[in-house]
């Protein structure tokens, strides 16, 4: 039935639309022919798309927090030759930030995440990057002792302070941003004028190894702290030549850093983070051992509730500062050595052992979700017709199937349109079990896989789709059934799947490497799912054993004790009654 023809029967039985009292009925029959949704009829020969396995679904768990974290989708990777060792954002303008790595110091724009410009003036590699708390200057170390001033605008290099004998591996900024401290290699720790260059304060060679890690105060310019790899963190004070205290912390530090508020500071030695009370003489409050190795880097994100570490085990941590406890964690595929967050938490850096700096924007959005938002308010005034057109106007139209809205007396016009298939559902349209098992392995999509092969035994053809097959095609199948093995979901068919493949290459074990290495391991895979099984026996025996006591009656357990008292009891025979 054609448009044509539906208009034909709707003027059959319409009244006139000249007639004023069929005005309004006309109106909506009118609005119904513009409405008609077409849909495709299903012929008797044609091919039905294979629907795929459904599984039960797995509750959701994630918390918001969770959630917020796992918002920040990867951007922009760049490669350096060396690892980037420091990672700073800009103070005043979030989104921007410095990398050290080899020679230089990069500067990055915060919204195409490319190299602005970089600072160059090193002849050796440079450390410790960062942004003073106007974000002017930018200061950095290197490996020949010294230690650079840059301006922000004009890269050009304003200071060189030259009082190390070693590498500086850590410099900072004080609170008022007139004194810069610096910690070398050569055990020393020095305190900096920035406008005269010359050395205020010196530690006297407290440390007793290299200084890795220093940082300022964030409210008082003479307080600071360094920590080193004879595994102590110090606080001084420039007003003093001692140290106001200095704790252990039990491993080689390799960052420590002030909480915003400089009550509380923080270090990172080995696989531990530990919090200590600035106030309290460097009382320790809290020890963060969640690594499995050492801890290289620490940052606190723009809420100051949250603390994040990174590490040579390729996971970043973030706990809360609040409850102390970790409230996510995130893993990456190399070790990591540096990272950082933007004030306004929208931007995270992430630099990796290879060279890589990963970057990861958070720019998640609540959409306006809702159409009557967007939908404009109809005049009580309207006419019957004006409300049907604007009603008609603001319908959603999707591909194929017309206008949204149902209505009572819709007509249903029927198009032709061929179903999509996919690779696999056309193999086995044709029958071709075995390209059609090829092509769901090529998806890498267990459900997917899964379903051909249920299909496959529903129509016989699992052994032919199975047989026949050379080093190449083999490989894949074998890749699946020992990945697949062992999991809850597809184990009962992957094992019928095992068994068979077993069955008809069990003859030609030996000839190739590959194809006996992936059999071993799936023996190996076998024999740990065993192993497993047979340890969750154990522990299902005995919890059965403790709820069948635990609810056995008070009475049965009194009388059983008594009957275990009477058998444990012996009588005595006298003396007068034994035999000789």
């Amino acid at each position: 039935m054609d448009n044509r023809s539906i208009l034909l029967s709707f003027q059959e039985s319409s009244p006139s639309p000249f007639n004023d009292n069929a005005f309004e009925v006309w109106t909506v029959q009118k609005y119904f022919i513009t409405s008609c949704i077409p849909i495709r009829k299903m012929e008797v020969g044609d091919y039905r798309k294979l629907p795929l396995k459904e599984f039960a679904s797995v509750q959701d768990r994630e918390t918001s927090e969770a959630r917020f974290w796992k918002a920040f989708n990867v951007v922009k990777e760049h490669q350096f030759q060396s690892a980037p060792n420091t990672i700073h954002f800009n103070p005043t303008e979030p989104q921007s930030y410095i990398v050290t790595a080899t020679t230089k110091v990069s500067l990055f724009d915060g919204l195409s995440d490319k190299v602005l410009r970089a600072y160059s003036r090193f002849q050796d590699d440079a450390f410790s990057g960062k942004f003073r708390k106007d974000g002017k200057l930018i200061i950095a170390g290197d490996k020949t002792g010294t230690v650079k001033v840059f301006d922000y605008q004009t890269k050009a290099l304003l200071r060189q302070l030259r009082r190390h004998n070693a590498a500086v591996r850590t410099v900072s900024w004080s609170s008022d941003g007139l004194n810069i401290i610096s910690g070398s290699d050569d055990k020393k720790v020095l305190k900096w004028d920035l406008a005269t260059e010359e050395v205020l304060w010196s530690s006297r060679s407290h440390h007793s190894d290299y200084v890795r890690a220093s940082d300022g105060h964030p409210i008082t310019p003479d307080i600071f702290a360094s920590a080193s790899y004879d595994h102590t963190v110090t606080l001084w004070d420039s007003r003093q030549s001692d140290a106001v205290w200095s704790v252990n912390h039990g491993h080689p530090i390799d960052y420590c850093m002030f909480t915003p508020s400089g009550s509380i500071l923080i270090t990172a030695g080995g696989s531990e983070v530990k919090l200590w009370d600035v106030v309290n003489s460097g009382r320790l409050v809290h020890t963060f051992n969640n690594h499995q190795k050492n801890v290289t880097s620490l940052a606190i994100d723009g809420t100051t509730s949250r603390l994040l570490s990174g590490g040579l085990d390729g996971h970043v941590k973030i706990y809360s500062l609040q409850t102390l406890q970790v409230a996510h964690g995130m893993k990456f595929q190399a070790p990591i050595v540096s990272l950082g967050i933007s004030q306004d938490n929208k931007k995270l850096a992430i630099g990796f052992v290879n060279g890589e700096l990963m970057v990861r924007n958070n720019r998640k959005e609540k959409a306006r979700t809702s159409s009557d938002a967007l939908r404009p308010e109809i005049s009580s005034s309207a006419t019957l017709f004006e409300i049907m057109d604007q009603q008609l106007s603001q319908s959603r139209y999707h591909k194929g199937a017309g206008n949204v809205h149902d209505f009572e007396n819709t007509v249903v016009v029927e198009t032709e349109r061929a179903a999509h298939l996919q690779p696999y559902e056309k193999h086995l349209k044709k029958f071709n079990y075995q390209k059609a098992l090829d092509a769901a392995l090529a998806t890498r999509n267990p459900v997917v896989v899964i379903t051909i092969l249920e299909e496959l035994c529903r129509r016989n053809g699992l052994t032919i789709a199975l047989s026949g097959r050379d080093e190449l095609s083999l490989e894949p199948l074998l890749s699946f059934v020992t990945r697949y093995v062992n999991h809850a979901r597809y184990s009962k068919l992957v094992g019928q799947v095992a068994h068979r493949i077993l069955d008809i290459y069990a003859s030609v074990l030996g000839y190739s490497e590959t194809i006996d290495e992936l059999f071993s391991k799936l023996q190996r895979q076998v024999e740990s799912e065993v192993a497993f099984q047979k340890e969750i026996m154990k522990v299902k025996n005995s919890i059965d054993c403790i709820i069948n006591v635990a609810t056995m009656p008070k009475r049965l357990r009194t009388e059983d004790a008594l009957v275990k008292k009477e058998e444990n009891t012996t009588l005595e025979v006298p003396v007068d009654l034994r035999e000789p």
